[in-house]
């Protein structure tokens, strides 16, 4: 016989396929789990358990089609909002729960999509705005100006100032002359190149082009403009006019302009509208529409509503070689019609088709794209699906076209040329149904969490960086599966926000979940800022013996917490539940269990031959924990009766929250020899749980 005792000092290539099983020669076999569910994979190697999820409220439509997408002002949580799509409306959520008007009503809005397009809905923002793309209808624009006040409007696809009004004094209808003026709306910008109206006698229009040199903008009020005579005068307020006092032209300032088409292609319209959005060295990109399906549009520089491919005509009289800022058009060639599925800002304007990636530049590092400088250039042929990529630090990740792989598109520092590796090739059995949503919480620990075709959770903790890539498995406490997922800043890192759907009372159901980061514990004892139950809630005030409000959850068997400890299992009846003792604060959810082990051990022997095979038998196992209590663990696969408690919890609700432990701690373990060499811990009570190592003693034949 031969003993044993390796060390398993580090998790962070989380769950690894079963096509892994026999490979102890690869680098990632020993930092790797057999199995890993409900457990996060941290970056300093250690594994903690994933907290719960919150209840908020129900969605919009209890069965039908829902979509979650974020709005992130500036990464700060009190500007940053998760949008809630449904049931032809919109509603808007923050850390402290449903955005409510100044009636204390929840806020809506209605939005013109139906509920079979919600999922193909794409989105990008620009500061205050968010632009939302839909085949089925024009572009719209989300626009914020306060907490409860938003707007949802097509997008103006009209050249700048093609409906600024010039009026008198009176609001009658102007000439152009000094003191007249035209309101300049919120979020605009009056420079070089902007057109106003003129309506004269008859309802008579004309339109005059701006040349000069002064450049106004507005913020979250619109501003009043008034003209002047003096040029040599400087306001914040004034621009010359456009007629002198002798009702000449002032050609200093002003051109006279032809009347304006409209700003938009003519292959727009009529279901017929582009499927994604974008934005790229300051214009708005559209692509995709049903008859054009690679094609790309450009707007012009700065005017993200313009989309005038050649306005030379306004300075020369007559249409000659396109502008440097005009609009642009570009259709990707290919052997055969390639739709585009996704596109993102990186170095370069990259951009995913079902049979190839590629990236449209201006051709040199040191110029700006334009009409006449503009250029695709395949980077790989693997082929993409319409999940939305994303940009994590200098990758972006997406989704191949099978939906089951995932791939990193980086620069390799070697070639200077892009490469797209597989991000799944060591979890392949993990996206086997496939990937529907991803999103990207960079903190605290930098996770990309994915939604499956069949509604599990998946997460991978990814940092490129540290050369971490580690996959994990998550399977929500009352049997819940996920519809939707967005990703909004929150007060410990990035919330991971959900739409899951339940069984209630024998009927479907659809709650709006959050998930909070894990937080680094300081204290001693459980706190409140961490629970380990799922579609939790929570009652906190006077002294009671019993929770009422539970009538949605009615034979539901629920875990229960009160002042902190643990009260285990009680079903609800006649929408409440009866504690058995009074209690200050006290939580109730479903339960649902962290389970880590590790994959099959290897071990040296002294002729130098492998373990693999040969009949093991795991005497003990030693933990190390950090801030953590209960669980239990048990030699070979995970089996119900062989488990043996690791940090018994003995508590009273009198005697106030349990200690959290952090040390080592050693267990002897019952069962006979096998040939996997296999040991699980698991976590089924509502507490925290973070493993720091695991060092097995091992018996070979």
């Amino acid at each position: 016989m031969a003993y044993s005792n390796p060390i398993l000092n580090a998790f962070s290539a989380g769950e690894l396929s079963p096509q892994m099983e026999g490979r102890t020669d690869h680098e990632k076999y020993y930092s790797g789990c057999r199995r890993l569910e409900n457990f996060i994979p941290r970056p300093y190697g250690s594994v903690s358990r994933r907290q719960g999820t919150e209840y908020i409220m129900k969605a919009l439509s209890p069965s039908g089609p829902e979509r979650l997408l974020n709005f992130d002002f500036n990464a700060t949580e009190s500007q940053s909002y998760v949008l809630e799509l449904g049931a032809g409306k919109m509603r808007f959520f923050t850390r402290n729960g449903v955005v409510l008007d100044s009636k204390n009503e929840v806020y809506e809005l209605d939005i013109p999509w139906r509920s079979e397009f919600l999922k193909s809905i794409r989105t990008a923002q620009n500061g205050n705005e968010l632009y939302m793309v839909c085949e089925s209808t024009p572009p719209y624009v989300l626009r914020r100006f306060s907490h409860s006040s938003w707007t949802l409007e097509p997008l103006s696809l009209d050249w700048p100032g093609a409906h600024w009004v010039v009026k008198k004094q009176d609001d009658s209808p102007g000439t152009g002359r000094a003191g007249e003026s035209f309101v300049l709306p919120e979020y605009s910008e009056f420079r070089a190149n902007m057109v106003l109206k003129i309506i004269g006698g008859g309802g008579y229009e004309c339109w005059y082009m701006y040349v000069g040199n002064r450049t106004i903008q507005t913020g979250m009020y619109a501003r009043v403009i008034s003209f002047k005579d003096s040029p040599g005068e400087a306001s914040t307020n004034e621009v010359e006019s456009i007629l002198n006092a002798d009702g000449k032209l002032n050609v200093s300032a002003w051109t006279v302009g032809p009347e304006p088409d409209e700003a938009k292609p003519s292959q727009w319209g009529a279901m017929c509208w582009p499927n994604f959005v974008g934005f790229y060295e300051n214009r708005l990109v559209l692509a995709a529409t049903y008859r054009q399906p690679q094609t790309i549009w450009m707007s012009r520089t700065g005017a993200y509503g313009d989309f005038r491919m050649n306005t030379s005509g306004w300075l020369h009289g007559s249409q000659g070689v396109p502008l440097d800022d005009d609009a642009i058009e570009h259709t990707l060639s290919g052997a055969r019609v390639n739709p585009i599925c996704w596109m993102t800002d990186q170095e370069h304007l990259l951009v995913g088709t079902n049979a190839f990636e590629l990236k449209i530049w201006s051709g040199s590092e040191l110029k700006g794209i334009t009409p006449s400088n503009c250029q695709s250039r395949r980077l790989s042929a693997y082929g993409s699906s319409s999940v939305g990529a994303e940009l994590v630090s200098d990758a972006v990740l997406y989704v191949s076209r099978s939906g089951r792989k995932i791939r990193e598109m980086q620069t390799d520092a070697l070639s200077s040329r892009y490469v797209a590796p597989q991000l799944t090739l060591l979890a392949e059995h993990l996206t086997e149904s496939g990937i529907r949503e991803m999103a990207y919480a960079r903190e605290p620990d930098g996770v990309l969490w994915c939604v499956r075709n069949d509604g599990e959770l998946l997460g991978c903790t990814y940092l490129r960086e540290e050369n971490i890539r580690a996959w994990h498995h998550h399977i929500l406490g009352g049997g819940g599966r996920v519809k939707s997922i967005s990703v909004v800043p929150g007060e410990f890192g990035d919330e991971l926000w959900m739409v899951v759907r339940r069984m209630h009372l024998g009927r479907p159901a659809q709650i709006i979940e959050r998930l909070v980061p894990y937080s680094e514990g300081t204290g001693k004892s459980v706190s409140f800022s961490g629970v380990y139950l799922d579609s939790w809630l929570r009652y906190s005030g006077s002294k009671v013996e019993q929770i009422s409000g539970l009538d949605d959850m009615e034979g539901e068997t629920l875990c229960v917490m009160a002042d902190k400890a643990f009260l285990g299992f009680k079903t609800v009846q006649n929408g409440g539940i009866k504690l058995g003792c009074s209690a200050f604060n006290i939580l109730v959810g479903y339960s649902y269990t962290s389970l880590l082990q590790p994959m099959r051990l290897e071990l040296p022997l002294t002729n130098g031959s492998s373990s693999q095979g040969r009949k093991r038998r795991v005497m003990s196992v030693m933990l190390r924990f950090l801030e953590s209590i209960g669980g239990e663990v048990c030699s070979g696969d995970d089996r119900r009766e062989s488990y043996e408690p690791l940090l018994p919890l003995r508590q009273e609700i009198s005697s106030g929250p349990p200690s959290l432990y952090h040390g080592d701690r050693e267990l002897r373990l019952p069962g006979g020899f096998h040939s996997e060499g296999l040991f699980t811990v698991r976590q089924t009570e509502p507490f925290p749980m973070t493993i720091l190592c695991c060092i097995p003693q091992v018996q070979v034949e």
